[in-house]
């Protein structure tokens, strides 16, 4: 499987001026990724010629009301690239034939109700362009397979689960176009890579930023990500290199199931009153418990000191611990306003002792959002902890099981949720030579708390957070 890392970026014309990338291809052919750029306001298109980041010249094309340049590809076999336009209030979709800059005349393409074209890519290898759509209306994808203009074929996407392709480009180097996804929900990047077997790839987040095209800017041979800030306006080629992740076979190495009470001399369960002041809730080592095939990690009210609540919390500090491998939980989280659960690794050095950061998180839902998981790693920056944070959005995750699984190995850390890979990340500030443990717990927020918040009188207690198993693998 293919996971990607950002290795530097290059900075590109920025969208301040009204001006959006719309377009990525080489039309001077001098081995440069040039800018098509499209002006709503004026409905005015642009071609930038580029060196790297540079602007060497802009050559305008005539202004086309209604239309917008959305993709590039060669629709007439002439070795020139063409330009795909759709219509900015309707369905409409048409191929602007081009010779190098200079525009020369329009042929319309297929019509779908609803649908709009927004990549554009062989996708079934047969040497002619084809347009990848997107239904605004029904919010699913999937690609006309084209001879020149004519559709003679159809590609399903409708299993992409709402993400909207905004580009198509081979990021993943196998010779075939992989569409690259938004997901409006978290804002996060997505590559559908559809040619290799793997699922849909989380690129690593880029905060307030919307994936707007691709192309190789380095001239490296790895093509790279063009990302829009919504809140700047900057333009940025976001360098990316590909790495191949070990796949070899996950070997099974420890197992829980709570079919019997579980084997407390290799999990520890907390105990005691936490320090900080904005959770209102201690931990009680009795309210670990085992039943019906399930460990029970229930919370209630229950006063000590200046908490209002116990909670319950167990890891594996006195028993399974390794460097790198695969942990994978199926839990059904606790319900109410103000309560959360958690399942995240937490670190020991070489001789036993906690090191925070880093943590990697990869179940944290709130009662108060409870479609939500948000998964983080934690890491030590320069100027103290910092963390890289995911929210995926899901099914209510209060009233169901669901697995949690996170694979950490050298240089990559991958999240799934019901084995569908929802973020990656690549962090460099990992220290080596680190075993972790795998944690499980729930929480009450106290009032200001923002993140878990505090119980109102709607929460029910006792609420309590249900695991099925446990278990832990390592690569064969």
């Amino acid at each position: 499987m293919d996971a990607f890392s950002y290795t530097g970026e290059i900075n590109l014309p920025s969208s301040l001026g009204g001006w959006q990338i719309a377009g990525i291809a080489d039309f001077n052919r001098d081995g440069n990724a040039d800018l098509v750029m499209y002006n709503p306001a004026q409905s005015s298109t642009k071609i930038a010629l580029m060196n790297r980041g540079t602007v060497l010249q802009e050559v305008n094309l005539p202004s086309t009301p209604g239309w917008k340049p959305v993709a590039t590809g060669d629709f007439n076999k002439d070795n020139k690239v063409d330009i795909v336009a759709t219509q900015t209030n309707g369905s409409g979709n048409r191929v602007w034939y081009m010779n190098g800059t200079t525009y020369s005349r329009f042929v319309d393409l297929p019509t779908w109700a609803g649908s709009n074209a927004v990549a554009a890519g062989d996708f079934n290898k047969d040497g002619n362009a084809d347009v990848a759509i997107y239904n605004r209306d029904g919010q699913w994808s999937g690609i006309w397979l084209m001879r020149g203009t004519q559709q003679i074929g159809w590609q399903d996407r409708s299993n992409l689960n709402g993400l909207i392709p905004v580009a198509a480009a081979d990021l993943s180097r196998d010779g075939t176009p992989d569409l690259i996804l938004y997901n409006p929900t978290d804002s996060t990047s997505r590559v559908d890579i559809t040619n290799s077997g793997s699922p849909i790839v989380v690129l690593p987040t880029l905060p307030n930023t919307k994936p707007v095209g691709a192309g190789d800017f380095n001239r490296d041979g790895q093509i790279d990500l063009v990302t829009n800030n919504v809140v700047s306006g900057a333009n940025v080629a976001n360098l990316l290199t590909k790495t191949t992740v070990n796949s070899g076979t996950w070997v099974l190495k420890y197992r829980e199931d709570f079919s019997t009470d579980v084997s407390w001399p290799e999990w520890n369960r907390y105990s005691g009153v936490p320090s900080t002041s904005d959770i209102d809730s201690w931990n009680k080592p009795a309210n670990a418990t085992v039943a019906n095939g399930f460990l029970q990690l229930t919370i209630k009210p229950e006063v000590n000191g200046d908490k209002h609540y116990s909670a319950a919390g167990i890891d594996t500090g006195f028993g399974y611990k390794q460097e790198y491998g695969k942990w994978s939980v199926r839990a059904k989280a606790p319900a109410g306003i103000g309560v959360g659960g958690y399942v995240g690794l937490y670190a020991e050095d070489a001789q036993g002792n906690p090191v925070w950061p880093p943590e990697i998180v990869f179940m944290e839902v709130q009662g108060k959002d409870p479609k939500n998981n948000v998964m983080t790693v934690w890491t030590q920056g320069s100027s103290g902890p910092q963390y890289d944070a995911t929210t995926y959005v899901g099914s209510d995750f209060t009233t169901a099981f669901h697995t949690y699984t996170v694979e950490y190995e050298p240089g990559s850390i991958r999240w799934y949720v019901d084995g569908q890979l929802r973020k990656t990340a690549t962090p460099s500030a990992i220290p080596p030579n680190l075993k972790w443990k795998i944690a499980i717990g729930t929480g009450v927020g106290a009032p200001g708390n923002t993140f878990i918040g505090s119980p109102d009188a709607k929460t029910k207690f006792p609420t309590t957070m249900q695991v099925d198993w446990v278990e832990i693998y390592q690569r064969a």
